[in-house]
């Protein structure tokens, strides 16, 4: 898909989607002996309570969609300009794109390995990204332009990554992804857009357990 392509139906947002470029989310595999062999006797308090802390599912109500929310993402980007719309759903889709690559892989290693601490981490995980790309993914149906997830998992392409840069680009991409939703959030809240579309800027793309997440991986 070319750059200035207008993203105006599902197809040509699946052939966004799908695409790879230097920019855009990948898809990854690795090594799942390595990850196995994964000792966590050092850290086993730290362990235990991050675990406790993921078992809690903090997050779980931050997810929620009513009608006022779907009804003000309506009435508000009838009003943007078609550059303003198309930026916001390249946004939704590059998001969406990374949260299901997340998904994708903690599921593949969490059914790969024995190792019951990587096992349960990797549930966890999992976990959280499939309910921040749904949510991303209800946001682009709003727009007619929801994602085959199925279709993505098996037409994108797949790169593999050392399970050390594994966590890496996690740590990064969280800390990133945090930053950068808190800069729209506050931005935002400078024009007093009104909560609801504040939560789901900050929301959409799992900003909420960003920053957890990366300091737990550091």
């Amino acid at each position: 898909m070319q750059a200035n392509t207008t993203i105006d139906t599902a197809e040509k947002a699946s052939q966004k989607a799908v695409e790879s470029t230097m920019l855009s989310p990948r898809f990854y595999t690795t090594d799942f002996v390595a990850m196995d062999k994964l000792d966590m006797s050092p850290m086993r308090a730290e362990w235990d309570k991050m675990m406790a802390e993921y078992e809690g599912d903090n997050n779980h109500d931050h997810f929620q969609r009513d009608e006022a929310f779907t009804k003000e993402v309506a009435e508000r980007f009838s009003q943007v300009s078609p550059e303003m719309r198309q930026e916001f759903l390249d946004f939704l889709i590059s998001s969406l794109t990374s949260e299901f690559s997340g998904c994708i892989l903690y599921n593949e290693i969490f059914r790969n390995v024995e190792n019951p601490d990587i096992k349960q981490l990797m549930r966890y995980m999992a976990r959280d990204e499939s309910r921040h790309a749904s949510f991303i993914n209800q946001s682009l149906k709003d727009f007619g332009l929801g994602i085959d997830l199925g279709d993505l998992k098996r037409t994108k392409a797949y790169t593999y990554f050392k399970p050390k840069y594994i966590f890496y680009a996690t740590y990064l991409s969280e800390k990133i992804g945090y930053a950068r939703y808190i800069t729209i959030y506050v931005s935002w809240k400078k024009i007093q857009t009104s909560a609801s579309t504040l939560s789901f800027v900050g929301l959409s793309a799992g900003a909420m357990t960003s920053f957890a997440m990366a300091n737990r991986l550091h």
